[in-house]
């Protein structure tokens, strides 16, 4: 019999009081095989109310999203190894633009726990102390430190790590926000969730908390891997009641327990009940604040019993007096905290998706009357205010399908607007010889003339309309398999940097001669990440500093002179490491987030690239520019694009899409021919830009 996984949720807090932990979970499946699922799970804790709500809301919305469009374009189940990671750099990038705009100190402060599961496998990141606990043959783990292989996909903190472990029939998951953890040892929860039954183990955590009478506020997602069972999954339904809705998008069946967007309704406003049994909570609790001021004024009078005996021997009128200000003062104090409780508090709402769904077609429709009279900025505004509505809809099963074909509609719009030409053929002009291995680097030599590397191959191209010509470089023996490389020029030289082996290649374009490897100082560090060069200075940037390091190339070699940012620069890198630099006496530089900053003389200078509504971002991503360019120009192949930005301004120029580039490595411009050359692994192409 087949195995699936099933979740039961519980949340001990109202958000509407003192709550600081959310939890999510959502199980999809498809129509035509209900054994396929996956599971896409979120538990948050913020450091407040008004943060986890805020955050928690703002995750689960990027998480589902970004689920429910890869399943819907592909009609089918991608790998929940890739589905984790899109999530973890969806919510990097989230995380990062958070923490510019909030006070928060350290990641620790923050507690979360988000993956997927599948009957077979759950990958998952998490950060504070939030915690997937397992357990297998009545044994309890700490996941991701006992039972899984953490990998990297080389994403910058708070997430930089997926922790993945295969799953079993008989496996049970729990993943929980600290407070579970703060009030039972894990020997304790081991004993709580041995039972044999799913449901007795729930019981029996649900019991030892209520007995426990401390915080209320925690969150958990409570999972088994078992034989395929309808019972299991009704009874599931009935134990979570209203909280657990259930869907379909399209071919997908769907249950979502979501505390945000699936509350019950009463009278117009939005009610969260606890899954658990408070009236005998309450009651101990009224019964120990009972006593509890019983003694505390036993222990206040006997202090204060000479000032009583004082006030008790003043006259009528003093103590008239002294009982009216102690009356304002207590009138003040209760003025004070009425002030308080009536702060507004995060409203939870209930979206309304036919609302959001009409009110996206509104917008489109001004932006449309706007652009009558030429007013491309309300236009763009309006266009993406309508994809902001439209990523609410596409959550809801029965306008899930109609907002999602009308967001591409209007992301086609906005992509005019933001002068994207798609190019639907690129020629090309030359494929890579089998004896060539693939492509790598390629760098102008003139105008007509390109610098091309290969793995085992380093040459010029004469190009002219009819042909292209390889003329082969002299060399012993050039061999790049599976090396990283940077290929930058120096005067007259063009130097092949190989930063894992701390050496380099010196190429003469004159007498075209490629030189044997030449080792680099003790100042050259494996781990520098982007590189550039302007006359005979060289640029590299040190993640481990957050530092662009100058070497000058003198008689070929590359000497130290100096760290060449300012001190009060460096903070710019601290989130997110440079990929790229692109240098004409400016230094550009292009970070893992897609963030593009301009420096002048060591200091970071007010240049602004134009705010896109694809975000450039992607390890592959390529900055280039020099003296002779007016504008600054982005390889982005995880968008398929290029991107071209006046060089003095930040103004957007132009972009061209093509799908070609989604696999292109390195590019060049030429601006007087409006030509632009792209190379993937095995050829070369072309395409032109007005």
């Amino acid at each position: 019999m087949p195995a699936k996984v099933y979740f039961l949720p519980a949340v001990f807090n109202s958000l509407n009081t003192s709550a600081k932990t959310i939890a999510f979970w959502r199980k999809i499946s498809q129509e035509r095989d209900r054994q396929s699922e996956i599971h896409l799970f979120l538990v948050f804790e913020g450091r407040n109310t008004h943060e986890t709500y805020l955050l928690g809301q703002e995750l689960w919305k990027i998480g589902s999203a970004n689920i429910t469009e890869a399943i819907l374009n592909r009609q089918a189940f991608l790998n929940p190894e890739q589905i984790c990671e899109s999530i973890i750099k969806l919510f990097n990038d989230y995380f990062l633009s958070f923490r510019e705009r909030s006070s928060l100190q350290n990641w620790n402060e923050l507690h979360l726990v988000a993956g997927v599961a599948t009957e077979s496998a759950l990958y998952f990141t998490r950060m504070g102390d939030a915690r997937v606990l397992f357990s297998r043959h009545k044994n309890l783990f700490v996941a991701d430190e006992d039972i899984s292989s953490n990998r990297s996909p080389q994403f910058q903190p708070p997430l930089s790590e997926i922790a993945e472990g295969s799953l079993r029939s008989g496996d049970r998951i729990l993943i929980t926000t600290p407070a579970l953890l703060q009030l039972f040892s894990l020997d304790d929860l081991a004993t709580f969730i041995n039972p044999q039954n799913f449901f007795g183990a729930f019981a029996n955590i649900i019991k030892s908390i209520e007995i426990s009478r401390n915080s209320l506020n925690l969150s958990f997602l409570w999972g088994e891997v078992s034989p395929a069972d309808p019972q299991k999954e009704a009874a599931i339904q009935r134990a979570a009641g209203a909280k657990i809705k259930q869907s379909q998008i399209g071919g997908l069946d769907f249950w979502e327990f979501n505390l945000l967007g699936q509350a019950p309704q009463t009278k117009g406003k939005t009610r969260h009940s606890a899954l658990l049994p408070w009236g005998r909570i309450l009651q101990a609790l009224s019964s120990l604040i009972s006593r509890g001021i019983k003694n505390l004024g036993k222990i206040i009078y006997f202090p204060l019993r000479p000032i009583f005996t004082k006030i008790n021997s003043l006259p009528p009128l003093r103590k008239t007096i002294l009982l009216s200000c102690f009356l304002v003062f207590l009138a003040f104090l209760g003025y004070v905290s009425l002030s308080i409780l009536n702060q507004p508090k995060p409203n939870v709402v209930t979206i309304d998706y036919q609302a959001a769904f009409s009110e996206a077609e509104k917008l489109r429709q001004e932006a449309q009357s706007a652009l009558i009279y030429q007013d491309e900025e309300k236009a763009r505004k309006n266009l993406t205010q309508a994809i902001n509505l439209l990523d609410q809809a596409t959550h809801s099963g029965e306008w899930g399908i109609k907002a999602l074909k009308l967001k591409r509609g209007i992301e086609e719009e906005l992509a005019g607007l933001e002068k994207i030409e798609n190019i639907s053929e690129a020629t090309k002009i030359w494929s890579a010889p089998t004896d060539k291995g693939t492509f790598k680097k390629l760098a102008w030599v003139k105008s007509g003339s390109l610098h091309l590397i290969s793995e085992k191959w380093f040459g010029d191209l004469k190009i002219t309309d009819a042909s292209v010509t390889p003329e082969d470089y002299q060399r012993d023996q050039f061999d790049l398999t599976d090396k990283n490389i940077w290929f930058i020029k120096a005067l007259d030289r063009s130097l092949i940097i190989l930063p894992q082996e701390k050496s380099m290649i010196v190429v003469n374009p004159n007498e075209k001669t490629i030189s044997a490897k030449k080792p680099l100082g003790n100042e050259f560090k494996e781990s520098f990440s982007a590189a550039g060069s302007f006359d005979n200075n060289v640029y590299f940037f040190d993640p481990g500093e957050n530092e662009i390091k100058l070497f000058a190339y003198e008689n070929d070699n590359l000497a130290f002179k100096r760290n060449w940012l300012k001190p009060e620069s460096r903070d710019e890198f601290k989130n997110s490491p440079v990929l790229s630099l692109a240098i004409d006496g400016s230094i550009y530089s292009l970070t893992l987030n897609g963030q593009i900053s301009r420096f002048s003389g060591g200091k970071k200078t007010n240049w602004k690239a134009e705010d896109l509504t694809a975000k450039i971002e992607g390890k592959g991503s390529v900055l280039l520019t020099n003296a002779a360019l007016k504008n600054l120009y982005v390889l982005n192949p995880e968008n398929k694009k290029i991107i071209a930005f006046e060089k003095e301004t930040g103004k957007l120029k132009f972009q061209i899409q093509n799908n070609l580039l989604g696999q292109a490595v390195d590019f060049q411009i030429d601006e007087g021919k409006k030509e632009i050359y792209f190379i993937i692994p095995k050829a070369l192409f072309k395409v032109n830009f007005n």
